[in-house]
């Protein structure tokens, strides 16, 4: 089993050079950790995350939530709730004492909390720079989400590539937030995604899900496995 690897990002592609066999997964979970889903949901969207960590000391990134904040305020056609990140926090960091109508921040809360509330909204956002460090990992906020049976907005980005066709997964230009945002028919498409993928209750990142492609890659020969 030795020469048998599980990666779960496209960033270790040089390993396809390598003498080891490898399985490329994305991150899975139990779908047992995610409460039932209902048609009941809010029209407010969620951003969870912390891009003040130490370990995130990316400028333009922390600069788009900002962007994200301020063009949420400005077009006021929904509401969204920003978890990971206190209002001190943004006030402190932005150097800003600016009221914020349409954002909540809500401050850390744990992945459990997380799953918990996740179905009540109508999407959550993803906002990623195009640097090397979003194509390490697959981004388990995405599978999160998605288990939970609500879309995903997310940065367009080479790094989410790979995601264009997963029902839910929804692109938007980092530069263009607020046009995108702002589009009535884009919100009504949203809608209308979170209602099928409550519908569907399709746990597509369940590890069960997995069992028997992770059955042939340890009893195969193969060296790759996608």
């Amino acid at each position: 089993m030795s020469n048998k690897i599980i990666i779960t990002s496209d960033f270790y592609e040089p390993l396809k050079k390598s003498n080891q066999q490898f399985l490329n997964l994305p991150t899975l979970f139990d779908k047992s950790e995610f409460k039932l889903r209902s048609n009941k949901f809010k029209n407010k969207f969620l951003y969870f995350g912390n891009p003040f960590s130490k370990d995130q000391e990316v400028k333009s990134e922390k600069e788009k939530i900002k962007l994200l904040a301020d063009e949420i305020e400005r077009i006021k056609l929904f509401k969204c709730d920003f978890y990971g990140i206190s209002f001190d926090d943004f006030k402190n960091f932005y150097d800003t004492n600016q009221n914020y109508e349409m954002i909540s921040f809500k401050g850390k809360v744990n992945s459990e909390k997380i799953r918990e509330i996740l179905p009540e909204y109508l999407a959550s956002i993803i906002i990623r720079d195009d640097k090397k460090l979003s194509h390490v990992g697959f981004p388990s906020k995405l599978a999160e989400s998605l288990m939970a049976g609500t879309p995903v907005i997310c940065s367009r980005i080479n790094a989410h590539n790979r995601f264009k066709n997963i029902e839910g997964v929804f692109f938007v230009n980092n530069n263009k937030i607020s046009s995108e945002l702002a589009d009535k028919n884009f919100i009504a498409k949203l809608q209308t995604t979170k209602e099928n993928l409550l519908l569907e209750n399709d746990f597509f990142y369940d590890w069960r899900n997995f069992k028997k492609v992770l059955s042939i890659f340890f009893n195969s020969n193969l060296w790759i496995i996608n």
